[in-house]
């Protein structure tokens, strides 16, 4: 099933070729024109996001992708990497030199995914190698981490404290989401390295996510945690993002897929039900942010939110065959061509208030990720599902 426009390859290969990349990396923030005007930084997260996309987009058998891919990775071993911290820093500056030396988990697990599909397209074993290093770093800092998950950030310091990035002065918070991507990347490299450790490490983010990340009165996720694992107070602690209620039912799916552990599906089903019915608009397209009550605490509409939910929907259809989340999945397609891609181009518009009007900002390249992940699923769950729709049908 594709939608004009939506077509994973094509847009991998528009970024591919037009994307500005200097000695240092990909551009991470672009105009309308694809020129660069976000300066020179280059940070850990953009460029393994990349690197992963285009690993990925070789293997699905664009040649220049993955050579694009194998490039992108090289450069994140070169250029960010901290053998002494074993991870890979935040930032490095104009002269390729490292600008933030904190080792920050939420991108580590980046740069984990990235290393996994370039093992699974190359069988170069210096990635798993080195994959069981950065896993080595991530678990000596995090102590027990099947207890206490791990930490935000190490090696740097940032406002007084290693704080992952926390405006300056603010108490020191732990978040759900450095967990959630690390369990994407373990799930990815049990799936490229089945020998390896890699499904136990996923195994322990799924009990913290039911132990600590979920509110046990409604099952639905917390964001933002003190340090020992209690709601952060005040708003912090009561919102919820749907998108991020969607990207768990997906990863579920993923993790239930590798082992075999059935009781995941009520866990991802009251995931699934809160968003779809308390986090999404009346016209089907997802808020930012909503309190656990379902009432709207941010009505603006990032792109990154709806290809989530887009992700969930393909996986409840996979789940349950019903054919109401084939349908949504369908509608959420249409929705992203037609409310956020700019026409005739392979960019888009990040972020729409409340009607749906564009909030002006450049486009962040670091979000192709999401929109790669989100159509390279529906190409695969929905053209391959015996039962589908007629291409270009609601």
């Amino acid at each position: 099933m594709r939608v004009p426009g939506l077509d994973s390859a094509a847009i991998c290969a528009q970024w591919r070729d037009r994307l500005p990349l200097g000695a240092f990396g990909y551009a991470e923030e672009i105009d309308d024109s694809w020129r660069d005007v976000g300066g020179p930084t280059r940070s850990m997260l953009a460029q393994a996001r990349l690197a992963y996309v285009f690993t990925h987009a070789g293997i699905l058998g664009d040649a220049a992708c993955a050579t694009a891919g194998a490039e992108a990775v090289a450069r994140m071993q070169s250029l960010f990497w901290r053998a002494e911290d074993r991870g890979w820093a935040r930032a490095i500056g104009a002269s390729g030199e490292i600008a933030d030396r904190v080792i920050d988990t939420y991108e580590q697990a980046f740069g984990l995914l990235a290393l996994a599909w370039q093992y699974r397209a190359t069988g170069n074993d210096a990635m798993r190698a080195l994959a069981r290093v950065a896993t080595e770093g991530l678990r000596d800092a995090a102590g027990d981490a099947a207890e206490l998950g791990y930490p935000e950030a190490r090696g740097g310091m940032v406002g007084g404290s290693a704080d992952g990035g926390f405006p300056r002065g603010s108490p020191p918070r732990r978040r759900q989401n450095p967990h959630m991507h690390l369990l994407e990347a373990f799930l990815a490299w049990h799936s490229a390295d089945p020998s390896g450790p890699w499904l136990d490490l996923a195994r322990e983010i799924v009990e913290l996510f039911r132990r600590r990340f979920r509110d046990p009165a409604d099952g639905t996720l917390c964001e933002h945690f003190d340090q020992e694992w209690r709601p952060a107070a005040g708003d912090a602690g009561r919102l919820r993002e749907p998108g991020h209620h969607f990207e768990w039912v997906w990863l579920l799916r993923r993790y239930y897929e590798a082992s075999a552990d059935d009781s995941v599906f009520s866990d991802a089903e009251r995931l699934y039900s809160f968003a779809k019915d308390r986090g999404v608009d009346v016209d089907g397209v997802a808020f930012d942010a909503v309190h656990a009550d379902g009432s709207v605490v941010a009505d603006t509409k990032l792109l990154w939110p709806q290809t989530e939910m887009l992700k969930a929907h393909l996986a409840w259809y996979e789940w349950t065959r019903d054919p109401g989340a084939r349908e949504l999945a369908h509608r959420t397609l249409a929705a992203i061509g037609d409310f956020y891609m700019i026409p005739d181009s392979a960019l888009w518009r990040g972020k729409l208030d409340r009607a749906r009007m564009p909030v002006s900002q450049p486009v962040l390249s670091r979000l192709l990720y999401h929109l790669f992940v989100a159509l390279s699923e529906a190409e695969r769950v929905l053209e391959s599902a015996a039962s589908i729709s007629p291409a270009g049908a609601v």
